[in-house]
């Protein structure tokens, strides 16, 4: 337990000052992109984000879950994960894809080669529980990300700025890890890697998919629907109040999982430390949230000369949007120490299926003569909608929970067991918000 104290706090901390510096930069990249540009950027690099989970097939994550490996298994995921990223840049070639964002989706995809090539180096950091040097490469290819960033807005690269800087982050990360010391392992041909090792890490890498799509679906759709000068003026009320939620729901999730684990054989012990985490993290969300909402307008009215100040009408259903996530965060927290990991999916599931539904849904009813109206729209039915399903799946586990004698081990028959959160299933869970790229929400 003390190796997964310090992972999770190292990893948790990497993950915020990820975030933190993620916000500070996207303002100063403001004084320099119009909505525009910064909607293109936006867009391409949301579309991009997409194919990261794809590259490598997943097999990192069978590297940190396998007890033993044949002696060349690096080399030849490696070689996976190569070709994979080769793959999915010819993909991005294909006109049709193009104009999600433009030449910028294709600059953005230059980024998959160096994540197949940090893909198994950075598992196996976590695989030998090197909390240490996994924070500090995420934390030096934060900076030459966010410095990338404010560097090409101000030399005027335009709406190739974030593209262009979400490739760079990756090739920082390459050089991060060579400067730590860290082994990389060379490619080769994946001849003779086991279909059960594929297995596993595809079954992995989509419910990673899955969380990138919830995160970015929305910025895509408007892009659709809206054009490219929507998503950026809708980009900056986003990033303000789902950057923040999202930096307090990492420190949350690092001073939380350890005691949710600890307390999930005492029935009523885990009840009382879900409901602490839940106010703790109430008490402190519902202050910034009123915070940004009242104060951010006055800081947009300054920026290129009010060009973003529209973006504050999407501050009410965004607002809420963010309370009802970063709450609801916490219950895949709770299914996660009680041994469900087969509910924090379907957790997951539900929530891209509520986002899907809804913005479809008031797209198509409102149309895009509604503007700002039906993407607030999207935003309420779906804060309704997620608290709907999430309610009545939760319901069932805390009625399961009634059920349970107090004292009762998490193995019980009904549970996933490879869910049990030990340090490597949890730091799998740390390791996608410490390893984001801040270009992601």
């Amino acid at each position: 337990m003390s190796h997964l104290k310090r992972g999770l706090l190292t990893l948790g901390s990497a993950s915020i000052f990820a975030r933190l510096i993620d916000l500070v930069a996207i303002i100063i990249v403001l004084l320099y992109l119009d909505a525009a540009e910064l909607g293109a950027a936006t867009t391409a690099v949301a579309a991009a984000t997409l194919f990261e989970p794809l590259v490598g097939l997943g097999l990192g994550f069978t590297l940190i879950q396998r007890a033993a490996h044949p002696e060349d298994f690096e080399s030849r995921a490696a070689g996976i994960a190569l070709f994979s990223s080769l793959f999915l840049i010819a993909i991005a070639l294909i006109p049709t894809l193009t104009l999600t964002g433009g030449s910028g989706f294709l600059v953005a995809s230059f980024k998959l080669p160096w994540v197949a090539l940090t893909l198994i180096p950075l598992h196996r950091l976590l695989r030998t529980l090197d909390y240490t040097r996994y924070a500090a490469a995420q934390t030096a290819a934060t900076l030459v990300g966010a410095v990338s960033r404010i560097g090409l807005s101000a030399a005027s690269a335009g709406a190739l700025t974030l593209p262009l800087a979400y490739a760079l982050h990756g090739l920082g990360l390459y050089l991060a890890l060579l400067l730590l010391g860290v082994p990389i392992p060379r490619p080769r041909l994946p001849a003779g890697t086991s279909l059960r090792d594929l297995g596993y890490g595809i079954r992995a890498a989509s419910g990673e998919f899955f969380e990138r799509a919830f995160q970015q679906l929305d910025v895509l759709l408007i892009a659709l629907s809206f054009g490219h000068a929507a998503v950026g003026i809708y980009r900056v009320a986003a990033d303000l109040f789902f950057t923040v939620a999202q930096a307090l729901m990492d420190l949350f999730q690092r001073a939380s999982l350890p005691v949710l684990a600890r307390a999930s054989s005492d029935v009523p012990h885990f009840k009382r430390s879900l409901f602490e985490t839940v106010r703790g993290l109430n008490f402190v969300l519902l202050p910034l949230i009123a915070l940004i909402y009242f104060g951010a307008p006055h800081l947009i009215a300054k920026i290129q000369g009010g060009e973003f100040l529209e973006a504050r009408l999407f501050f009410p259903a965004l607002a809420l949007a963010a309370i009802v996530r970063t709450n609801l965060r916490l219950l895949p927290l709770a299914y996660l120490a009680r041994g469900e990991a087969s509910l924090a999916l379907s957790h997951s599931s539900l929530g891209l299926a509520s986002l899907l539904v809804s913005f479809a849904g008031a797209f198509s009813l409102l149309g895009p003569t509604w503007g700002w109206l039906s993407i607030n729209a999207a935003w309420c039915a779906f804060s309704v909608l997620f608290l709907f399903f999430a309610y009545s799946q939760s319901r069932r586990f805390f009625r399961g929970l009634r059920m349970v004698p107090s004292g009762e081990s998490n193995s019980r028959p009904n549970s996933d067991k490879t869910a049990d959160p030990s340090p490597r299933t949890v730091l799998i869970i740390k390791a996608e918000n410490a390893g984001s790229d801040p270009h992601e929400r």
